[in-house]
Formats: C-alpha cells, structure tokens, sequence
C-alpha cells in the first residue's frame, strides 16, 4: 500500500470537502506511520471541518506531540478551542505560534479577535497595532471599532 499516496489524497478530499473521506485516508496514513504529525493535521481539519471539534482537537494535539513548532496545528487548534468556547485556551495556542513566526500579522489579528471576546480591549488594540505594521490590513475595521 502506497501511504503516500493516501496523504495526497486525503488532501485532495479536503480540497473537495470530502471531509468523511479524508479522515479515512488519513486513518490508513495513521495507521501505517502513528507519529506522521501532518497527517494528524489534516485529519483534524478535517474533522473540525465537520464540527467534531473535540476530535479534532485530539488530532492537532497529537500533531504538536510530534511536531511541536507547527504553527499551523497551534493555528487551527485555537480554532477549535473558539469554537469550544476555550477562549483562554485559543489565546495561548495564538501567542505560542507567535512565538514561531513573530512577525505574522494574522496570528496578532486572530489573537487580538479572542482578546475582544475576554474583554480584554487594551491587549487587542496592541495586537491590531503589530498586525497592522505586519501588513494584516484586516485590522483596520477593528481599530476603527475598538481602540482610540
């Protein structure tokens, strides 16, 4: 059996939005090689594709296990954690892959979205401010919004 193969096509199912599909390949990509971090990755994606957020949860916590400076696992965790109503939780995930890519203006914009839902206004504006000096021009609505 080509593994590999099985990892490509679960991405392409992901890009179809054959979710239920990709989790399978990535099952068979799992089962032959359990510590393939991307493969746990999209399979999270997947799952979190179909709302199984604890599921995929599981999934990008094992991918970090593997590979704990993928930025895209802390990325879609967070995620997963918002949508688990983990605010806490998504903030750290969004400063822990700040910390791998300091200069990414979308990670301060994503983090400055959960400051706004703990209340925490000053700290959002911060992140605004350095996801706007990192070209995230998204940003601009919600310094107009929130920060003086």
């Amino acid at each position: 059996m080509n593994y590999e193969a099985y990892f490509k096509k679960g991405q392409t199912n992901i890009s179809f939005r054959n979710y239920q599909d990709a989790i399978s390949d990535f099952n068979l990509v799992i089962e032959n090689n359990s510590s393939n971090s991307f493969a746990y990755l999209n399979r999270g994606i997947a799952e979190g594709s179909l709302e199984n957020h604890y599921a995929a949860l599981e999934d990008f916590n094992r991918a970090l296990e593997f590979d704990p400076r993928n930025i895209e696992a802390y990325l879609n965790r967070a995620y997963a954690k918002l949508k688990l109503k983990n605010f806490q939780g998504a903030l750290s995930d969004y400063s822990k892959a700040l910390n791998y890519s300091p200069d990414n203006g979308f990670i301060y914009f994503k983090r400055a979205e959960t400051q706004i839902m703990l209340g925490n206004v000053k700290g959002a504006c911060d992140d605004l401010d350095y996801a706007l000096q990192y070209k995230y021009n998204e940003a601009i609505h919600l310094i107009k919004k929130h920060c003086k």
